[in-house]
């Protein structure tokens, strides 16, 4: 989808811009890129600051960067399409998929499809444990294998609660959950989430990678998570673009796209034309989260927030939405099915 840079000149428009550039300032970012649109209507779109500190390289909407746990709600979608096509069902435990012995998975045969992308397995995250971030640290840019990601997982954490009991997002589910979807259809996850999500969406912008590459023109990214100091962020900012993102998801499930394209896809999923079966649709909307384990402190409890998690999204006051952050990019990318 190509990307106009174009702006309503309503008073609602620019109050929308002004807030944008508000945000760039007070949080000290280095670019934003933005398009919002209502009812097919463009409110406010373009970019700014720059794609490359100390540059002349401006950002613009037709810059590329990964989409984060957007990814997931991809997910969620797949698990439902392949539902209707007859290849699984929510209700399939994952030890008919995956080698749980081996895995050294617990509750393999009450865990199932849905749990696992609804994060109410009760596993916990390799990505909450020191080892993992101590190794993301010293080396961003190195690669990991996706056993080894349940294995730090499981090695280091103990399920939160029995299956299908409490909500604990958690990313070895989705690693998981790819596995398992390529295992119930043969195919790669690659070639799962480009025929049945990408293609028929026509997003010709949007791919899924396999390495830490971003095509160009790149929206690149900056980062301070891995210094120690406190002040002059911006003297020790890391080039963190091409961080290796195979920690993220199971192999295939790393996606590239630009704002335009996200437009359509967030048009596309959150209006349910992908599904065959209406009653998909509602089952991907279905607000069934469950409250976070009772002994999790830093645990969301979306309750609280007047929100909910669905099939691999969040859900707050009839919002689809995800808000991806990876190696100093933040992303919000949101659809209301219904314009209020």
């Amino acid at each position: 989808m190509q990307c106009a840079e174009e702006d309503d000149n309503s008073p609602e428009s620019q109050q929308i811009i002004e807030m944008i550039r508000d945000t760039h300032q007070t949080q000290n970012l280095t670019s934003i890129v933005y398009r919002i649109v209502q009812n097919d209507e463009v409110l406010a779109a373009g970019g700014i600051g720059e794609s490359m500190i100390g540059s002349d390289v401006s950002a613009t909407q037709n810059m590329f960067f990964r989409t984060g746990n957007v990814a997931y709600e991809m997910l969620g979608a797949l698990v439902l399409l392949l539902v209707e096509s007859g290849s699984i069902t929510l209700e399939d435990t994952i030890d008919m998929y995956l080698d749980s012995e081996k895995l050294q998975l617990p509750n393999a045969d009450s865990v199932t499809l849905e749990m696992l992308v609804r994060s109410t397995s009760g596993y916990p995250d390799y990505v909450d444990e020191q080892i993992f971030l101590d190794m993301i640290t010293q080396n961003p840019f190195r690669s990991f294998e996706w056993t080894e990601l349940v294995e730090i997982a499981f090695e280091n954490g103990e399920p939160w609660c029995a299956p299908g009991t409490c909500f604990k997002y958690s990313h070895t589910n989705f690693i998981l959950l790819g596995k398992a979807l390529e295992v119930a259809t043969g195919e790669t996850l690659q070639q799962l989430l480009e025929t049945r999500i990408i293609e028929p969406l026509g997003l010709a912008e949007t791919a899924t990678q396999l390495t830490p590459l971003v095509p160009s023109p790149v929206l690149h990214t900056y980062s301070a998570e891995r210094s120690l100091a406190t002040d002059s962020a911006m003297k020790l900012l890391d080039e963190s673009t091409y961080w290796n993102p195979t920690w993220h998801s199971y192999p295939g499930g790393v996606v590239t796209s630009n704002v335009c394209d996200l437009i359509g896809y967030a048009k596309g999923l959150g209006s349910g034309v992908l599904f065959e079966d209406p009653n998909s649709y509602q089952i991907f909307l279905n607000n069934s989260t469950l409250p976070p384990p009772a002994n999790c402190e830093r645990c969301v409890d979306f309750a609280e927030r007047n929100g909910y998690y669905g099939m691999g999204f969040a859900g707050s006051n009839s919002w689809i939405a995800a808000t991806p952050i990876f190696g100093g990019a933040g992303q919000l990318v949101g659809y209301l099915p219904v314009a209020t």
